[in-house]
């Protein structure tokens, strides 16, 4: 997925390489260097901005549910939902009837949330926090 760059800024995105005798230029953003994230982000929060039985971020949907009855119907809602503005569903990522599970590094139950035990232990130990990848495997993010 790409943006494209409006005409003026093209030339500011020139850029040669060594030992070549021409100039190249970008004529769109490419996905990890523009704004498609926070775009996303966006829609998603209007999509579920009024939603009382779903939590909502990037790609990941939490649908809560007090029992069963009431989680079908809130599925049905959700999926109903997603139809409706295009969305779809990747079956292989969904899991049903949960009552704990991971998100953004913490861990979800009925009775709240709870620091994961797992990143505890490598922030304690700190020896394998060596680059921003160890990092972001410690933060969740």
């Amino acid at each position: 997925m790409a943006d494209p760059i409006e005409q003026d800024y093209i030339l500011k995105t020139a850029l040669s390489a060594e030992g070549m005798f021409a100039l190249y230029e970008f004529t769109t953003l490419l996905f990890a260097v523009n704004y498609v994230q926070t775009r996303c982000q966006r829609l998603i929060d209007i999509i579920w901005k009024d939603s009382k039985i779903a939590l909502a971020h990037y790609d990941n949907l939490i649908v809560c549910s007090q029992d069963l009855r009431s989680h079908i119907k809130n599925l049905r809602e959700i999926l109903d939902l997603l139809e409706k503005v295009n969305f779809g569903v990747i079956k292989e990522k969904c899991a049903s009837g949960k009552t704990e599970f991971q998100f953004f590094g913490h861990v979800e139950t009925k009775n709240g949330v709870r620091s994961n035990m797992y990143r505890m232990k490598r922030i304690d130990r700190r020896d394998s926090l060596e680059n921003r990848l160890d990092l972001s495997g410690v933060s969740g993010l």
